[in-house]
C-alpha cells in the first residue's frame, strides 16, 4: 500500500499519481511507476482514514476526521458484478475484488478517534465511467444531502476541551441533586456504526486508561442502553465472570478503576419527543449515551425516579446544545404528580445490568432546569 504525498514522492506529478490510484482491478491495466505496478488502493483499504495518522499525531488535541464512502443505492456488494446462473471463475474473482473495494472497512477505521464516516448512496456505480461527468451535479447533490442528514441526526464533532468542562459541570449538578460526592467520572459514548461505539468525550479520566475505549454493540457493557433505548444501570459487583472473561468486554471491565461500583447510562435522542413514547423500541436509535461512574453509592439513590428524570434531562440538554434544538423533549412533557417507587428496575439477562421499568418521564423542576442549562451551555 502506497500513499502518494510530497514527502515520499517529491518529483511525481499529480496526474500520474491520480492515474495509478484510479486503476480499478480487472478494468484498467496496472500503472507502472519505477518498475512497480500500482492498482486502486481500495483493493487493500477502501476507507483509508488511517492515511492521516501522521498529521493527527502532530496535533496537541484530537480533531474530527470526516470520511465519505460512495455506494450504489440499488446494488449490494454481492451483486455488483451480476452473472447469469451459477458464477464462474471470472464472476467469483470480480466479486472478491468488489468486496475488497466496497466492503465495510470496519477494521481500518475503528482505532481513529473522532471519526465521522458518511455513506453517500447514489444510483451511479464507480464503474459507470461514461456517466460520471454527465451526472456530476446529481452526485454533488447526493453528497450535500447526506452531509445535511448526518448533522441533523448525529451529534457530530465538538471541541473536546469545552466538552470536558461541560461534563465536569454536569458532575457538579449530579452531586448537587443527589447530595453525594460519589460521582467520579462522566463520559459520552457514540456509535461509530451498527456494530461498535466508542468514548468520544470524558471528564475526570486524567489518571485512567479507558478514555478511548471501543465497545461492541449488544455486549455486556454501557452500550446496552443504546439497544434498549432506556436508562441502564450497571452494578459492578454483580458482574459475573463470563463478562470479565469475554473477548468483547474483558478489557472494558479490566481497565475500569476499582473504586467504581455503579455505572449509570442514559440514552440521548436526536428527536425531541422520543421520551414521550412509552414503548422504547418505537423510539429512534439513540445518537449517543451519557455515562456516569459512581463509587460508594447506594442503589436507593441511583434508582430514585426523580434522579432518573434529572439525568435524562441532562442528556437531552446536551443534544439541544449540539443540534441547536429550541426545546428539549423533557421540557415538553407534563409535570406528573405520581411517580413509580424507587427500585422500579428490571434485571437484564446480562448479570449486573438493570433497565428502568418506567416507560414515561416527567419534566424537571425549574430550579433543576436552570442548573442543567448552566452546565451544558
Amino acid at each position: 500500500m502506497t500513499v502518494f504525498d510530497t514527502a515520499s514522492h517529491p518529483t511525481m506529478g499529480v496526474a500520474e499519481a491520480a492515474m495509478a490510484s484510479a486503476c480499478y482491478p480487472l478494468v484498467f491495466k496496472p500503472r507502472r511507476i519505477k518498475g512497480e505496478a500500482f492498482v486502486d488502493g481500495g483493493l487493500l483499504s477502501n476507507f483509508p482514514a488511517w492515511t492521516l495518522d501522521k498529521e493527527r499525531a502532530k496535533l496537541p488535541t484530537v480533531i474530527p476526521t470526516f470520511g465519505f464512502r460512495v455506494v450504489d443505492e440499488f446494488v449490494d456488494e454481492a451483486t455488483l458484478w451480476p452473472g447469469d446462473g451459477e458464477p464462474g471463475l471470472i464472476q467469483v474473482v470480480r466479486r472478491i475484488v468488489s468486496a475488497a473495494m466496497w466492503g465495510r472497512g470496519d477494521l481500518e477505521s475503528r482505532r481513529i478517534d473522532d471519526l465521522h464516516p458518511m455513506q453517500v448512496k447514489t444510483p451511479i456505480k464507480s464503474t459507470d465511467f461514461h456517466e460520471i461527468m454527465d451526472k456530476r451535479a446529481q452526485l454533488y447533490r447526493a453528497g450535500r444531502t447526506r452531509v445535511a442528514d448526518y448533522f441533523s441526526s448525529q451529534l457530530g464533532p465538538s471541541d473536546p476541551v469545552k466538552m470536558e468542562k461541560r461534563l465536569r459541570k454536569i458532575c457538579d449538578v449530579v452531586r448537587n441533586i443527589t447530595n453525594s460526592a460519589g460521582i467520579v467520572r462522566a463520559y459520552i459514548i457514540q456509535p461509530t456504526d451498527d456494530q461498535f461505539a466508542r468514548v468520544v468525550y470524558s471528564a475526570f479520566y486524567e489518571d485512567d486508561a479507558d478514555d478511548v475505549l471501543i465497545f461492541r454493540r449488544g455486549s455486556a457493557s454501557q452500550t446496552l442502553c443504546l439497544d434498549y433505548r432506556e436508562p441502564v444501570l450497571m452494578r459492578v459487583t454483580d458482574l459475573d465472570d463470563s463478562a470479565r472473561r469475554a473477548s468483547a468486554t474483558k478489557i472494558i471491565h479490566a481497565v475500569r478503576p476499582t473504586r467504581v461500583t455503579h455505572v449509570y447510562c442514559i440514552p440521548m435522542f436526536a428527536k425531541s419527543l422520543e421520551w414521550s413514547d412509552s414503548i422504547p423500541l418505537n423510539r429512534s436509535d439513540p445518537v449517543a449515551s451519557l455515562c456516569l461512574d459512581f463509587d460508594q453509592q447506594n442503589d436507593a439513590l441511583l434508582l430514585d425516579a426523580d434522579v432518573e428524570d434529572v439525568l435524562a434531562a441532562i442528556g437531552d440538554a446536551l443534544v439541544d446544545l449540539w443540534m441547536e434544538r429550541d426545546n428539549s423533549g423533557l421540557e415538553r412533557l407534563a409535570l406528573q404528580e405520581d411517580q413509580p417507587p424507587s427500585g422500579d428496575w428490571v434485571a437484564l439477562p446480562q448479570l449486573g445490568y438493570y433497565v428502568s421499568a418506567r416507560k414515561t418521564r416527567k419534566a424537571v423542576a425549574e430550579d433543576i432546569k436552570s442548573l442543567i442549562d448552566s452546565a451544558t451551555k
